[in-house]
C-alpha cells in the first residue's frame, strides 16, 4: 500500500483514482486466502461478492479487478494504474532489502514443494530479473538501481558455483 500511494503521489493521480487504486492494493492477494494458484481470479471473485454492500458501482468494482488481474505473472500494465500497482507488488525488488524480502518468499516456495533448493530458487529469480521491467517513471528511477544490484548479486552466486544464498537451507 504504502509503495502504490508513494508511486500514484510520484505520478500525480487524482484522488479518486487513488482510491481505487487503494481497494485494488488492499484486494490483490486476497484470493491467497482461498487457493494459491490464480489467486488474482478468486480475489476478483471477493471483490466483486463484497464491494457492492459498500457502494461500489459495477464500473468501479470491474476497473478494481482489472487492477488486480494486471498483477498476474507476466504482469501486463496498460493504464497508468495498472502500472502503478503492478511496480508496487514487485517494489521489493528495488529495495536495499530486497534480497532479504526474496529470502521469505524463497521460504514459502521451498515449503510449498515449488521449488527443490537455493540454486533453483537463483535461477528463477536471476531470470525473473533479467525479463522484469519496471512501468512507471518513480521506480524506474529509484528502483532500477537496486534491482540491478540484486539480480548483480544472484550473478556472482551462480558464478561461485551457485553457493546458497540463505544460510538456513
Amino acid at each position: 500500500m504504502d509503495a502504490a500511494m508513494e508511486i500514484a503521489e510520484f505520478e500525480g493521480v487524482a484522488e479518486n483514482d487513488k482510491n481505487l487504486l487503494r481497494i485494488a492494493v488492499a484486494f490483490h492477494d486476497a484470493g491467497f486466502l482461498f487457493t494459491y494458484e490464480n489467486h488474482e481470479e478468486r480475489g476478483c471473485e471477493i471483490v466483486r461478492t463484497e464491494l457492492p454492500g459498500f457502494g461500489f458501482s459495477s464500473e468501479e468494482i470491474e476497473s478494481i479487478c482489472q487492477l488486480i488481474m494486471s498483477t498476474k505473472i507476466p504482469q501486463h500494465a496498460n493504464t497508468q494504474l495498472e502500472r502503478i500497482i503492478c511496480d508496487a507488488d514487485l517494489d521489493y525488488l528495488g529495495h536495499e532489502n530486497g534480497a532479504e524480502i526474496a529470502k521469505t518468499l524463497f521460504a514459502e516456495l521451498y515449503e510449498r514443494g515449488s521449488v527443490a533448493n537455493e540454486q533453483e530458487w537463483n535461477a528463477i529469480q536471476l531470470k525473473f530479473l533479467e525479463e522484469h521491467r519496471y512501468h512507471t517513471g518513480f521506480s524506474v528511477r529509484f528502483r532500477e538501481a537496486g534491482k540491478k544490484r540484486y539480480e548483480e548479486e544472484l550473478r556472482k552466486k551462480k558464478g561461485d558455483g551457485g553457493l546458497p544464498m540463505f544460510d538456513d537451507r
